[in-house]
């Protein structure tokens, strides 16, 4: 007499089961990911086809909404201010990002080791980026005032100039104490995400390159900077998004003047659609930075990645 196995059995039943797995799992899947979903839809799909609805229109904020097609795209490529600010905005996304690149790895450098010392300085250097850019530059206004700011005060005692400084009332000199600010807020951060890379990086290529001859900065161009690509790329990327976006330190410390030597796309944007109260202009606006942006961003990827 033959035994039956459990499959012979249940020839159909078998069959059938897994079937009904898998579906129940699919449903639950989809059960679990449904609140997920239902945040993207609400807070970003919908606020996205809102925004582009405002931007055909002349929505003034307050008042009579009227339908006018492209007419605001039309308008932002005839407008100089606009492409003023955006050329403006790129070259302090270039310079902002190159200097706190440089600044922030040459501190990686400094504390990438345990020496005695280190930790202090990782905390110090990081102690900006943890106060934020908004307060420090509420207190950058009172560092650059001519009459009692620390800046101008240093330098005459110095002997460096005669007379105080106006700084944020000429555009060159308000560029150059912005960009400064904000390598001292965002070189913390910089510093630890290129630390946490050149601490990955084995000892045995640092003693064969020195076997071979080479000196502290050849090993630093010859090993470290090749084996932190994907770091230095990333925040490339980061940091150039973040400048062209920037807003927050040019609204406090100088509203975008003298006239519109400081004035950045956001804050154009801002301006547009708070002070002159054209949002569907203003929204229109965004949506030609938001592509700009994406463009030089594959750009940045492409180049990379040919890298």
């Amino acid at each position: 007499m033959k035994t039956a196995t459990p499959y012979q059995t249940q020839p159909r039943a078998g069959e059938k089961a897994p079937r009904r797995a898998s579906r129940r799992d699919s449903y639950t899947g989809m059960l679990m990911l449904a609140p997920a979903v239902l945040l993207v839809a609400v807070f970003v799909i919908v606020p996205l086809v809102f925004a582009v609805v405002i931007s055909l229109t002349n929505w003034p904020l307050v008042g009579e909404v009227e339908f006018n097609g492209i007419e605001n795209y039309v308008t932002a490529f005839a407008d100089t201010v606009f492409w003023g600010s955006i050329l403006y905005t790129l070259g302090f996304a270039v310079i902002s990002t190159a200097l706190g690149i440089t600044v922030g790895y040459l501190l990686a450098m400094l504390v990438r080791s345990n020496r005695r010392g280190a930790g202090l300085i990782r905390t110090a250097v990081f102690l900006p980026y943890v106060i934020g850019i908004t307060s420090l530059s509420f207190v950058a206004i009172l560092e650059f005032r001519p009459d009692s700011g620390a800046l101008d005060q240093l330098l005459l005692n110095l002997g460096i100039t005669p007379a105080p400084t106006a700084w944020l009332l000429d555009g060159t000199s308000a560029t150059v104490l912005i960009v400064l600010l904000g390598a001292y807020v965002g070189a913390g951060f910089t510093m630890i995400i290129l630390m946490s890379g050149m601490q990955s990086i084995p000892d045995e290529l640092y003693e064969s390159a020195q076997i071979d001859g080479a000196g502290r900065w050849k090993q630093e161009f010859l090993v470290t900077v090749p084996l932190l690509k994907r770091y230095l790329g990333l925040l490339t990327v980061m940091g150039f998004i973040g400048a062209i976006l920037a807003f927050t330190q040019f609204f406090i410390i100088t509203g975008g003047g003298p006239g519109t030597d400081t004035l950045t796309t956001m804050l154009y944007v801002y301006n547009k659609a708070f002070g002159d109260l054209q949002v569907g202009y203003a929204t229109a606006l965004s949506f030609v930075v938001v592509v700009i942006a994406a463009g030089l961003t594959l750009i940045q990827f492409r180049v990379m990645r040919e890298d």
